[in-house]
């Protein structure tokens, strides 16, 4: 991640993984260590060659900044604990027996370079981060199947529209979706089984508020207090974040095409650039070919 990222800002513009592993694959025919990564990275930056992005390369990079990546929550939840347990010793002072280093003292005695109190911070600090990533760990899991729950146990049959169903299929789905995350080993087929899942789960909540803002608040009485208004929250909050993501997507694939264009015209040695326009986190959207 680390050479594709310098290889971007290299190329001012999107480099494939594939670019990538021929850098990787000329440096390990060029001989070991930093060297020969520098000279078949060298190689391959004068023998670049620039080219037209096609706009649905553009869309595709504008939504990446955005949408979550593929790996799996709960395997991306751990590897980050585990990233900020090894990173804590480096700003937080630790005791000897932890791995600490040791300073004199003005007596010329040596001393531990960490307080009590220090040391107590280290402790607390790293409680509350494994606290939180618990908790991150386990919250979708809780969340879906609480809705499961909610629905099964407090609904009724005159409600209007059935939200105890819709809260029952979105928790049901969610759950889905993290065990096929979980057996999903790259293939094409569970690829394909975990998208769709994804796409019925974004669309779920959008339902859900149509149906819950049809509803007067009369309604509450015959469709449960519970899962009336855990429903009518719920699908807000979550609709709101959604269309919110929607919102920024736009932008930046605005923001993209506006950095296309002035790449091509530049390219091109026109004089008359388009206007970027305010800054914005999507800046290099050009592909090498």
């Amino acid at each position: 991640d680390r050479l594709q990222d310098l290889m971007e800002s290299l190329n001012e513009g999107l480099v494939s993984a594939a670019e990538v592993q021929g850098v990787l694959r000329e440096a390990k025919m060029i001989g070991e260590g930093r060297p020969a990564l520098l000279w078949a990275l060298g190689a391959w930056y004068i023998n670049v060659e620039r080219s037209n992005s096609p706009w649905i390369q553009v869309l595709l990079a504008s939504v990446r900044r955005w949408i979550p990546s593929d790996e799996e929550h709960h395997g991306w939840m751990l590897h980050a604990l585990a990233k900020a347990t090894m990173e804590l010793p480096k700003t937080l002072p630790l005791p000897r027996r932890l791995g600490g280093e040791l300073r004199k003292a003005n007596g010329g005695q040596r001393e531990e370079t960490a307080s009590r109190a220090s040391q107590a911070c280290v402790l607390m600090l790293s409680v509350l981060i494994h606290m939180f990533y618990l908790c991150m760990l386990i919250f979708p899991s809780l969340l879906f199947g609480l809705l499961i729950f909610l629905g099964s146990e407090h609904g009724d049959d005159r409600c209007p529209y059935d939200l105890d169903a819709l809260l029952v299929w979105f928790g049901a789905l969610g759950l889905a979706v993290l065990v096929m995350d979980c057996a999903n080993d790259g293939r094409l087929g569970i690829s394909i089984v975990v998208y769709i899942l994804k796409f019925f789960l974004a669309l779920t909540p959008l339902l859900g508020m149509a149906w819950t803002h049809s509803l007067r608040h009369k309604d509450a009485d015959i469709c449960g207090p519970y899962v009336f208004w855990t429903s009518k929250w719920i699908w807000s909050a979550i609709a709101s974040c959604e269309m919110y993501v929607i919102c920024l997507l736009g932008w930046s694939f605005h923001v993209a095409r506006n950095h296309e264009r002035f790449l091509r015209r530049a390219a091109s040695g026109e004089d008359d650039l388009v206007d970027l326009g305010p800054e914005s986190p999507v800046t290099n959207d050009a592909l090498v070919s």
